[in-house]
């Protein structure tokens, strides 16, 4: 008989589905089918194994795939952790965001751009504009490279947007480098001209819309309060009949009926819904219904699938995500791509992390400007999972790995505090993803991933 082995674990969850038993393990983001023994395993209850091979062959498995923490796996997680740490500590940006205009026509109640001046009220000129491309030519190993105009409300700096857009094709012709192009606009500024530019540039657009009229008029609109739906809606007719537009809502308290907004959105004919929370609205109430709220839409997604509507469940884009992260198991040390492969200039030519930090003078990285590259270490140092004790023992932590760090910095002026309320939602989401993965056939996961 096996004695019983007292044993420590690393975050993960038991998940019974279809009547057999699955591990996650929060290291790697692997799933396991589990049987008696290494149910037995990890409940440090060994009684009753009379099998000492099969006993040792899964504690083995266990060992070699992180899920028994031992002195062995320890240091071997650290040099995996800092392997992967090392190869991002060099900022090879592969995408500038142009904060071309931190100025706004629109005044939306959750802005975190403060009415979308960041700290700094003005139009990005050309002469800044050019360096910043010449800055992401100079300093990123890729030929392909990408340009996203950004605000505020970019499209009130649009004479800007085609003279950068004809000075990336004139390095095309020369170079061998090739540009992909990006906008998020809240849509209220488009027009025929517009129009015709965005589909004939290729300009993967994202609209700023938060749902039917009635959720998208009360959470933005102009300084008047007057809504802005019928306009976005009126002013993105055509571009919604091409692959180029996409919807990003913001989930409020003015909108936790989130499968609704969502279907409203694809119904519009949006290619894609993205969404995300603005915790720091909500209440605990408000959150618990948010959480209800994506349940409701996972199993929507899910339906989807097992209908064989894969198309249309795509379109489903932070469930997709999820499922993807779950499908492309591995050890994960930060949440994005901040500081990294995307870097962000605001009016002036200072460089930040990402859009959302522009302004915040202490995380600034450098400025276009300036010949050296600019360095992102002590940022990237603090964004490192494990520097997040939080995050620790946390399920979700190879997922959303501490979640956005400038909505941490907004909330707690530190970006190592994530929220909690905004953990609860991540936490209760992967369940409800895992119980989705599960369920995937080969067939299905090579429609969704192949």
């Amino acid at each position: 008989m096996v004695n019983k082995k007292n044993l420590s674990f690393y975050p993960h969850k038991i998940i019974g589905e279809g009547g057999k038993k699955y591990l996650y393990n929060g290291i790697t983001s692997s799933l396991y089918q589990m049987d008696d023994i290494s149910d037995k395993i990890l409940k440090n209850n060994t009684l009753g194994i009379e099998n000492e091979s099969k006993y040792k062959e899964a504690l083995e498995f266990m060992v070699q795939n992180f899920i028994v923490k031992t002195k062995e796996n320890e240091t071997a997680l650290e040099e995996l952790y800092n392997k992967v740490a090392d190869s991002r500590l060099v900022v090879n940006p592969t995408q500038v965001i142009l904060m071309i205009s931190q100025d706004c026509n629109l005044r939306c109640t959750y802005c975190y751009g403060g009415d979308g001046e960041y700290n700094n009220k003005g139009f990005m000129n050309y002469k800044v504009a050019k360096r910043a491309v010449d800055y992401l030519i100079k300093h990123s190993n890729s030929d392909k490279l990408g340009i996203c105009f950004f605000g505020g409300e970019p499209l009130m700096n649009y004479a800007l947007i085609k003279k950068i857009v004809a000075y990336a094709k004139e390095i095309e012709c020369k170079t061998d480098k090739k540009f992909a192009f990006s906008m998020t606009t809240n849509g209220t500024l488009i027009n025929k001209e517009i129009e015709e530019f965005i589909i004939s540039n290729k300009i993967a657009t994202t609209i700023s819309i938060d749902g039917d009229e009635g959720v998208q008029n009360s959470n933005r609109y102009y300084a008047n309060k007057k809504g802005c739906y019928d306009e976005v809606v009126k002013n993105t007719h055509n571009l919604r009949k091409t692959n180029l537009l996409s919807a990003r809502a913001t989930i409020s308290p003015n909108n936790l009926n989130l499968l609704s907004s969502i279907e409203h959105l694809i119904s519009l004919g949006f290619r894609k819904v993205a969404w995300a929370p603005a915790i720091n609205m909500m209440t605990s109430r408000d959150v618990e219904k948010m959480i209800d709220s994506q349940k409701n839409v996972i199993s929507k997604v899910e339906e989807l699938i097992n209908s064989g509507n894969i198309e249309e469940a795509k379109k489903y884009g932070p469930i997709m995500s999820l499922l993807k992260k779950v499908n492309a198991d591995g050890i994960r040390i930060r949440a994005c791509g901040t500081g990294i492969n995307m870097i962000a200039v605001g009016i002036d030519g200072d460089i930040y992390p990402c859009q959302r930090f522009v302004g915040v003078k202490q995380i600034k990285l450098g400025n276009v400007f300036e010949d050296l590259p600019c360095s992102n270490s002590e940022f990237y140092s603090r964004i490192d999972i494990r520097k997040i004790s939080k995050c620790s023992d946390c399920l979700s932590k190879n997922i959303c790995l501490g979640g956005c760090p400038q909505e941490a910095y907004e909330s707690d002026n530190n970006i190592n505090i994530p929220s909690k309320a905004l953990c609860d939602y991540n936490n209760e989401t992967l369940i409800q993803i895992l119980k989705v993965y599960i369920n995937l056939d080969g067939e299905m996961k090579e429609r969704l991933f192949g």
